[in-house]
């Protein structure tokens, strides 16, 4: 998850958007809670920025998978 915060903190959102979503998927496969809490701060992160249809993508894809809440 350093990867796409360190995207997110330099402005390239939408790598931070894909490194985002492939984090879920690999945390939602692996059952991993605490990977999926920190895809839930990023984003928050991402929300309170002001990228909501990034925060978006990210909470359609959590209900694809199945993890909601994310």
């Amino acid at each position: 998850m350093g990867p796409a915060a360190a995207q997110l903190a330099s402005g390239d959102v939408e790598e931070a958007q894909q490194l985002t979503l492939t984090s879920l998927e690999t945390f939602a496969d692996r059952g991993s809670v605490a990977g999926l809490h920190r895809i839930q701060e990023l984003r928050g992160t991402s929300r309170a920025r002001g990228h909501v249809s990034a925060a978006a993508a990210i909470d359609e894809r959590a209900r694809a998978l199945g993890v909601v809440p994310v």
